[in-house]
């Protein structure tokens, strides 16, 4: 299972740790996703994992069932052949006739001569006909507040398509009773603990 972690940037080694503490023999890779180490995505690929466990890790906001990687070039008619090469066979596993669609798309690095809302449209474009081809009448979208959420990430010459397993922010935890003004990010507070539990950490702690 192909798993796309979004994160704080600058803490991508520290949610690679819990990943490979928390799942030990099931992580096969784990990686930061994009062009820099600080791009506040971490990809992994797991085994025998549940959605629970995904939700529990501590220094994590999204998590992203992934449904294909593909290469994109620069300009919009890269874009479109990368969309259209993109597999959507699994979101038939999530999707059903009255489910409302969203799509997110997050740009970044390279200089692409295409925007967000283009990439947005033609992936609208590309779900709504293969869910055609496949019988199914084309899907109702809704980016305010959809039943399931697909996400298109693209850093230079990558693309990740996913499915949105959060819809809050893992940030929210429940077990906060208060939120108070200048609160601390709490997945930066798990990360700032995590870091001084490390060994070579510990003789600063007093």
């Amino acid at each position: 299972m192909m798993i796309l972690l979004t994160t704080v940037p600058g803490i991508e080694d520290i949610v690679i740790s819990e990943v490979r503490e928390l799942f030990k023999d099931r992580v096969v890779t784990a990686e930061v996703f994009g062009s820099s180490n600080v791009t506040g995505k971490v990809l992994i690929n797991v085994g025998n994992v549940t959605i629970n466990e995904l939700k529990a890790l501590g220094t994590v906001e999204h998590v992203i069932a992934v449904l294909d990687v593909e290469n994109v070039g620069k300009d919009i008619g890269s874009l479109r052949n990368c969309i259209w090469r993109l597999r959507l066979n699994e979101l038939l596993n999530y999707y059903t006739p009255n489910t409302t669609i969203g799509v997110v798309v997050d740009r970044s690095g390279g200089d692409h001569e295409f925007r967000s809302p283009d990439a947005a449209a033609l992936l609208g474009e590309r779900i709504s006909e293969f869910l055609t081809s496949m019988g199914i009448k084309p899907p109702l979208f809704n980016l305010d507040n959809a039943d399931l959420t697909l996400r298109l990430i693209i850093d230079q010459d990558k693309c990740v398509l996913g499915i949105s397993i959060t819809r809050k922010s893992l940030r929210n935890r429940p077990y906060r009773r208060f939120n108070h003004p200048a609160a601390i990010n709490p997945i930066l507070a798990n990360a700032m603990f995590r870091m001084l539990s490390q060994p070579h950490h510990r003789g600063f702690v007093t």
